[in-house]
């Protein structure tokens, strides 16, 4: 099961009526109440955790650590990988200036992923780069009203809404930078699949980004709220093509040490062969001699 739209709760009761074994991947960083958490996650023999953040959270809402297992989500670092060519493709696509610094955003367009909050710090980032570029990925219901505040602001022309696009991988490593302004995030897909393209990170430092984003090794950190130090990271990788470089060198082999797809994809087969193999020994018939 996963952490969505009730599944959590409702798979672990049906698990428990059917009597088979239940893992629980938690993706949220979000703390419960303990007596709730308690309650959701009885029926479940096992619960990953995608984050250290999130294991925190469920330790401190009472789930024994014996129950918590680590595994973070995973990318093909095949398919997203350092490409030369991506940058003109991605110029082609948005019809980008030749000397385009091309900052991308990849998330939903929900209150969460704080595009607006971000957004807030572009006038003066573009006075600065007027060749400054940005390129929203994702589709979500705050649209509309994302679109109207880049008119009001101005930033039509500097700020592409980019919809959802199905050749991501083919784009991403033409990106100069990736900002990530969530305040909330359990781990963060999108900084995997930036990180494994030699793209640097800008993000705030939540739930789960710091398990990818290393602060000044493969990106850049800073606070939940803290919008001026957002700007201030970001400006230092727009004046900087050695340190974009670097970070996005190192972010790529971070990402291979930990976080591919294939390294993880072994850990929850060892991890459901260890619950089946229990749930067997608890079944199996004795023998009497």
């Amino acid at each position: 099961m996963h952490s969505r739209r009730g599944a959590d709760l409702y798979g672990g009761v049906a698990a428990a009526l059917a009597g088979i074994p239940a893992v629980l991947t938690r993706r949220v960083d979000a703390p419960e109440p303990p007596l709730l958490a308690r309650l959701k996650y009885r029926p479940y023999r096992v619960i990953v955790a995608l984050s250290r953040a999130i294991e925190r959270q469920l330790a401190a809402a009472g789930v024994p650590a014996e129950r918590i297992v680590p595994i973070p989500s995973g990318v093909d670092t095949q398919r997203y990988r350092p490409d030369a060519a991506a940058r003109e493709r991605l110029r082609a696509a948005f019809a980008l200036p030749t000397d385009a610094l091309v900052v991308g955003v990849i998330a939903q367009l929900i209150e969460r992923k704080r595009h607006s909050w971000f957004f807030s710090l572009l006038p003066e980032l573009v006075r600065e780069w007027p060749q400054l570029r940005v390129v929203c990925f994702g589709r979500g219901p705050l649209e509309r009203r994302l679109r109207a505040e880049l008119d009001e602001r101005g930033l039509a022309r500097n700020v592409v809404l980019a919809g959802f696009r199905a050749d991501l991988p083919a784009l991403v490593p033409g990106l100069d930078a990736l900002v990530h302004p969530a305040a909330r995030e359990g781990l963060g897909l999108a900084l995997l699949e930036a990180a494994s393209a030699g793209v640097p990170v800008v993000a705030c430092a939540v739930g789960g980004v710091p398990d990818v984003v290393v602060d000044g090794e493969t990106g850049l950190l800073v606070a939940r709220d803290a919008a001026a130090a957002l700007g201030r990271a970001l400006r230092e990788l727009l004046a900087a093509p050695d340190v974009r470089s670097r970070l996005g060198v190192a972010a790529r082999r971070h990402v291979e040490r930990r976080f591919d797809a294939q390294r993880l994809v072994a850990a929850h087969h060892s991890l459901y062969r260890r619950v089946l193999g229990e749930r067997a020994e608890a079944v199996a018939p004795v023998v009497l001699k």
